[in-house]
């Protein structure tokens, strides 16, 4: 295996999704918001309480008070609780909210020690829950469980477009409950799972569904372990998809041979824009070859080869030929 060279990274606005920037709001903010809140006040259309050190004690009583209050609110869209320590008896407080609440649009609930229990009581929520357009929830313990509960939940909710479950525990197994689900579900259009273990089993049904579903523009499948093998049927799948602009494999472990099927795939594909092969092990063999299916792919706009030990004048060549669909 060639050694790797680490190549200056490019500014990229698509490389991993972020919630809308929002101005820092310091600790007396989030206590006069959330006292507004907790007291009825019915105008507030954003609550950001992000790491606010809840106890677990306290949490218990928060989510009480903010589940009431959540289901008779009829303005509130945004809710940011990221990095507090929730837990799956404060989740199933808030998620019952949301049973009733046909209000609420943007839930943020990163980092706080949500697992399968949690996510089902989630699960069970978007059963009901007509409004809920966006859930972060990476960086928590959800595993095969709570990931079939939420896959579930996916072949009868109608509302939801961005899933974001980056960082947790879902595994091959995980994914094949969201891959069966996908090829019935017709909403979501976002799917954020990188850094979740998933290998070729699990990116083999992936690519089954995609071929499918024809609505899904963005996957990021990043830092799993993913490998040589799965780039086989997920080229097949990119064949036949016609939904797909975003597609993140950066850090899979990926080699020249690979990436030579990927090039014949794209030779095909005309709907991906933006591909992102960041931190693999792709050298100039596997260059050339996407070199070489460029000019018959007229949709790509950005692709992205960072840290491979690729030639610094050949991944400016790519680089350029695809800047050429932009124009």
């Amino acid at each position: 295996m060639p050694k790797k060279v680490s190549n200056k990274k490019n500014t990229k606005q698509t490389k991993r999704r972020k919630p809308k920037a929002t101005k820092k709001k310091t600790k007396q903010d989030i206590d006069s918001q959330l006292e507004k809140f907790l007291n009825g006040d019915k105008s507030l259309s954003n609550l950001y309480i992000k790491n606010y050190n809840l106890g677990k004690m306290i949490v218990k009583s928060l989510a009480k008070s903010l589940a009431k209050n959540l289901g008779n609110n009829n303005k509130l869209t945004v809710l940011s609780l990221g990095e507090n320590k929730i837990g799956d008896e404060g989740a199933k407080y808030l998620f019952e909210a949301l049973q009733t609440n046909q209000v609420l649009k943007h839930l943020y609930i990163s980092k706080t020690n949500i697992g399968d229990k949690g996510a089902k009581a989630l699960a069970k929520a978007l059963q009901k829950n007509q409004s809920i357009i966006e859930i972060e929830i990476h960086e928590n313990n959800i595993g095969v469980e709570g990931t079939n509960a939420i896959a579930e939940a996916l072949r009868k909710n109608k509302t939801l477009t961005v899933l974001d479950l980056s960082k947790n525990k879902i595994g091959n197994e995980g994914a094949i409950h969201l891959s069966n689900a996908l090829k019935e579900n017709n909403t979501l259009k976002h799917l954020y799972i990188y850094s979740n273990k998933i290998g070729y089993h699990g990116v083999k049904n992936l690519a089954n569904a995609l071929k499918e579903n024809q609505n899904l523009k963005t996957v990021d499948l990043g830092d799993n372990n993913i490998g040589n093998n799965s780039i086989k049927v997920l080229a097949d799948a990119l064949k036949k998809n016609q939904s797909l602009t975003y597609l993140c494999l950066s850090n899979n472990n990926i080699e020249n041979n690979s990436i030579k099927i990927l090039a014949e795939a794209l030779k095909e594909n005309q709907t991906l824009k933006t591909i992102d092969l960041d931190e693999n092990n792709i050298g100039d063999d596997g260059g050339r070859s996407l070199l070489e299916s460029m000019p018959k792919n007229k949709t790509l706009t950005d692709l992205f080869l960072n840290d491979n030990p690729i030639s610094e004048s050949l991944k400016n060549s790519i680089e350029a030929k695809v800047r050429t669909n932009k124009s």
